[in-house]
């Protein structure tokens, strides 16, 4: 069994407190859950409860534990991280608020002066005696240096869930961590070849055992961009639940489905009929739900199972924000 990667802690969409139920498709919409002979169909389970919250209180646990050098140089790490994450939205195009050109100028002046602030403060951390780094409600992350504080969350919608997994890992890579943070593995990349039959559609076999069917050789370069995004989310996410199922997690497979997180772009795996979920590092996608519940399953059993998607571009290109069906 591969060696499990590390949990990317998210937080739901509740704005304070804990999680707020949130129901994701329409009302009487009902899916086959696979359920047991008899059982019919029931609606699926809207994500609630962020798998990794365990791992998220234990790192800040450990820093509470640890000596002073230890909590500055993560916030270090977290400075430089913040600040890089406002600069790539400054820098994407997408910083119009509500297709206000003035709304964006604002947006824009108010980052780069956040950015300098950051700057500051990573550059008054060696002479600084100490942080205080806490965790606040909706498993955000508060640093206080002296008399600033800063929150460790994405500045928008563009990235809103991955800066503090990225936080850990950088810091995890050069300190010693709790053993409830799963150790990020390396894994082989990723690779993906064209087979072209004779009057048959093409299909983009994976190195994961997922084929993707199309129904044209239209923009070959992107699907196989798109496709290798979508394999290498999984295949870490299939680790990240190895993880947790060797210390104890059990996975409803008749619960088991992806879902897009409510106010958000982004995709998770549910895994449970009390909702709770596991983030990946992709945007949501339409993807036949059967087909993915036997590859994980399959995965999580050591095995490795061949999927064929059909209508892979509808798919790959679209990037769906629709409910699952």
């Amino acid at each position: 069994m591969a060696t499990p990667g590390r949990l990317k802690p998210m937080r739901s969409g509740a704005s304070a407190g804990r999680p707020r139920r949130v129901h994701l498709w329409s009302i009487g919409l009902l899916v086959n859950a696979l359920l047991s002979a008899g059982a019919g169909a029931q609606a699926l389970p809207a994500p609630r409860t962020p798998l990794g919250a365990d791992a998220l209180r234990a790192i800040i646990a450990h820093l509470a534990r640890s000596h002073p050098t230890e909590r500055l140089q993560f916030a270090a790490i977290a400075f430089e991280q913040l600040a890089e994450t406002y600069r790539v939205e400054t820098g994407s195009g997408a910083t119009a608020r509500d297709g206000d050109p003035a709304n964006a100028g604002r947006w824009q002046r108010a980052a780069w002066a956040e950015i300098t602030r950051l700057e500051q403060l990573a550059g008054q951390l060696p002479a600084t005696a100490d942080a205080v780094i806490l965790l606040e409600a909706g498993l955000v992350m508060r640093i206080v240096v002296g008399t600033e504080s800063v929150l460790l969350d994405a500045p928008r919608v563009s990235d809103p869930h991955t800066l503090p997994a990225r936080v850990i890992e950088r810091y995890c890579a050069i300190a010693t961590c709790p053993a409830t943070t799963p150790p990020r593995h390396h894994r082989p990349r990723a690779w993906a070849g064209w087979s072209f039959g004779n009057r048959e559609p093409p299909v983009l076999d994976t190195s994961s055992g997922l084929r993707f069917r199309f129904s044209d050789t239209a923009e070959l370069r992107a699907r196989q961009e798109a496709a290798l995004e979508l394999v290498t989310a999984f295949e870490q996410a299939a680790d990240d639940l190895g993880w947790y199922v060797a210390r104890g997690l059990i996975i409803d497979w008749t619960a088991f489905h992806l879902a897009p997180l409510p106010d958000s772009d982004r995709a998770v795996l549910v895994l449970d009929r009390a909702g709770t979920y596991l983030p990946l590092a992709l945007g949501w996608r339409d993807i036949p739900q059967d087909a993915l519940r036997r590859w994980f399953r399959a995965k999580l059993s050591g095995g490795n199972l061949e999927v064929v998607i059909d209508s892979a571009e509808t798919i790959l290109e679209t990037g769906s924000t629709t409910s699952p069906r």
